[in-house]
């Protein structure tokens, strides 16, 4: 028995349950064809250990492996997993693979294969999971797909070349938990039917060109924790439905043209959502409350907008937060809650929006801060930030803004900075000569109203 050690954590071996004489000699027949198939060994797997003795379970993913698959591949018995996923395997799918009825897990990612959808006939009640992720496939998802995948958990399709609209009886793959169109050539608007996957989990469409409003009908999705709408032409308002969902952890609705103000209800809850992407879209009026209700979430995104009013101070109160503000017309001061974020913050973006007052001396208290972006503002007073106590910042942005007195001399003490941008202000004092003992500085704009 040859055992291979499993390469993706992710990935299942590939199984084969022969049982009777007769089809261990078939199957051994069908991968020796395989062998046959395969024109690069890197690692010289198969030359050593695919003999017409052996006996197996066996894991080929990851061998780096070029050549193509052979039609026989259809006709291993009992055959469950099969998984040929992350080599360099080309050509079209044998049809033949579409009809292997005890087949449950098919995994042919991150490989060269090609052909068109359309032509592709699914006839596998078994299957569970279907990943022809990241290939070149083409052509127009078949609208036959799911007539006979009635037990289908995961259809994953992205970053391919597939075209033409969503069908709107997908949704006849009831069981359906993940379905990843994502990184395509989609058009046509997402269809209201995809209410209909009582099921699903995770949802991914980034990346194509889909338009149209955001069905009502998403809001009926009740299990679901990702939804990835990301870099589409996207239209129209989001309805509240879209974050009343206890469940959810992702949202991404980044690169579209919704527009429009965010539910403004307090009595939304995202309790365990750790994404929200909502940066450059069309969105108006103010921060909504229920965002800083999210007390798990890591990553908010909500630059090139035309959000306005102030920043809740109640943003101190989402202690993973990582945050971008930029390029919307907020006003208002940088509330002292801030400094009640996480240690583990470690970049703040709140730019070329109108933020005035003092910079929070709390910010201090984030000592992992990496970058530290408050250009394009109306900032004012002297910088009283204890930079002794930031030592792995490496990029600080302070430009455009009314910041007066002197640069502080601690700011010589951060061996990690590579970047500093002071220019725009109103430094009364002279640029401190220790500034160039900094090493790793690659770029900097320095400026004050009298250099010596």
């Amino acid at each position: 028995m040859i055992t291979v050690s499993l390469i993706h954590c992710l990935l299942l071996s590939l199984v084969v349950a022969a049982t009777a004489s007769n089809n261990i000699t078939t199957d051994q027949q069908v991968l020796l064809a395989l062998k046959a198939h395969i024109t690069y060994d890197p690692t010289n797997f198969l030359a050593q250990n695919w003999t017409s003795n052996t006996s197996f379970s066996l894991n080929i993913s990851s061998f780096n492996l070029q050549g193509t698959i052979p039609p026989q591949l259809g006709n291993l018995s009992s055959l469950v997993t099969l998984d040929l996923s992350q080599n360099k395997l080309s050509g079209d799918i044998p049809s033949s693979i579409f009809t292997m009825h005890t087949l449950k897990f098919l995994y042919f990612s991150d490989n060269q294969l090609s052909g068109s959808l359309s032509s592709f006939t699914f006839n596998m009640s078994s299957m569970l999971v279907s990943d022809l992720s990241t290939n070149r496939f083409s052509g127009e998802l078949p609208e036959t797909i799911c007539n006979y995948l009635p037990n289908l958990k995961a259809l994953l399709l992205n970053n391919n070349m597939i075209h033409g609209k969503i069908p709107s009886i997908l949704s006849k793959c009831k069981q359906l938990q993940q379905l990843n169109l994502g990184l395509n050539d989609l058009s046509g608007a997402i269809p209201k039917e995809i209410g209909n996957f009582t099921s699903l989990q995770k949802i991914s469409l980034i990346y194509n060109k889909l338009h149209g409003e955001i069905p009502l009908e998403v809001g009926n999705l009740r299990n679901q924790d990702t939804l990835w709408l990301g870099s589409n032409n996207l239209v129209g308002i989001v309805l509240s439905t879209i974050f009343n969902k206890s469940a959810v952890k992702e949202i991404d609705l980044f690169n579209n043209s919704l527009s429009g103000n965010l539910p403004s209800r307090t009595d939304l809850a995202l309790p365990n959502i750790d994404y929200l992407g909502l940066a450059i879209n069309r969105f108006s009026g103010t921060i909504p409350s229920f965002i800083t209700n999210a007390s798990n979430l890591t990553i908010l995104e909500m630059g090139l907008n035309s959000f306005s009013g102030f920043i809740p101070n109640k943003i101190g109160n989402l202690r993973t937060l990582q945050t971008a503000l930029s390029n919307n017309p907020l006003d208002g001061i940088l509330p002292s809650s801030i400094g009640n974020l996480s240690i583990s913050m470690e970049r703040l973006y709140i730019f070329n929006c109108s933020i005035s007052g003092n910079i929070p001396q709390v910010i201090s208290n984030l000592t992992n801060f990496t970058v530290l972006q408050l250009g394009g503002n109306e900032l004012t007073g002297p910088v009283l930030v204890t930079f002794d106590r930031l030592q792995n910042l490496q990029g600080l942005f302070l430009s455009s803004n009314k910041l007066a007195g002197s640069i502080p001399d601690d700011l010589c003490r951060l061996h990690r900075l590579d970047t500093l941008i002071l220019d725009g202000n109103e430094f009364s004092e002279s640029i401190p000569t220790c500034l160039g003992n900094l090493t790793s500085l690659e770029g900097s704009l320095l400026n004050v109203a009298d250099c010596p």
